[in-house]
């Protein structure tokens, strides 16, 4: 997964004919279009029909529309992300029930195989990334969840669900890359390059695991890749074709004032 777009809230109502409904389809190399589909049924004993509430863009979906995803084909609705309301379950799920609000995963895992008990979940043998990729996707008024109880997340009444939509995939990749694969860890100088949307997930991520720290937090660079001009091997300085070019700002995540974060993370904040 990569990065994601601004929140998309469905209109309502927004469905077609009776048993059908509006859904964003993949047509081929750049090719898209806003159709009418069936609505999806329930197929097996562990799926959950979802009603779509609000649903975002992922990098990932413009990797499938330039044809760089070969599981990905003409006919398929895409997204991977979404926050929803449960309109049907299949009779083995026991979690959620018609009517629950919930989060969807962007990885699909049945919680049993040899990779889900490894907490591998994005190599589930029976998921993985297949919303959106191998089975129709979040940008449509309903999809079909496989195994719901282990692949949604209950949101609890009175929740904003606007910024909820961001764990569907986005923070949770700023997490994953950045804070554990990055090992980041109270006293790191950590570089981020790039003030995308994983960027300020990352950065985000980063002031949340150090904000109960009882040592110095990480010390962060954050950078506009259109400023840099290159990194000297070790990632140890930048340098910049201007001092009139150049938006970074050095904070401490300790620091209770955070208001000397890089200018770019700000919109995240508010999200937060």
């Amino acid at each position: 997964m990569t990065t994601s777009g601004p929140v998309l809230t469905a209109p309502s109502p927004l469905h077609g004919a009776a048993g059908t409904m509006k859904a964003l389809v993949y047509l081929g190399d750049g090719k898209k279009a806003f159709q009418d589909k069936p609505k999806p049924a329930v197929t097996a004993p562990t799926d959950a029909i979802v009603r779509i509430v609000k649903t975002t863009i992922c990098g990932t979906d413009l990797h499938i529309l330039k044809g760089d995803v070969p599981t990905a084909k003409p006919g398929r609705t895409l997204g991977h992300e979404g926050i929803g309301v449960v309109d049907e379950v299949g009779s083995a799920v026991t979690t959620y029930k018609k009517g629950d609000r919930v989060l969807v995963s962007c990885v699909t895992s049945c919680g049993a195989c040899v990779y889900c008990r490894k907490l591998m979940f994005s190599h589930c043998l029976d998921g993985g990334w297949i919303l959106g990729n191998a089975i129709d996707g979040t940008q449509a008024d309903f999809v079909r969840i496989p195994h719901a109880d282990t692949s949604l997340y209950p949101i609890l009444k009175g929740e904003d669900e606007e910024p909820l939509v961001m764990f569907s995939d986005i923070l949770p990749t700023g997490y994953e890359c950045g804070v554990l694969n990055g090992r980041i860890a109270p006293g790191s100088t950590v570089a981020i390059v790039g003030s995308g949307p994983i960027g300020l997930a990352a950065l985000r991520a980063i002031i949340f695991c150090q904000s109960g720290s009882t040592t110095n937090g990480a010390s962060v660079l954050c950078a506009l890749p259109e400023t840099m001009s290159s990194i000297r091997p070790g990632g140890t300085s930048m340098k910049m074709p201007s001092a009139s070019a150049v938006s970074t700002s050095r904070i401490s995540t300790s620091g209770r004032d955070l208001g000397s974060t890089c200018r770019q993370a700000r919109p995240m904040r508010s999200l937060l």
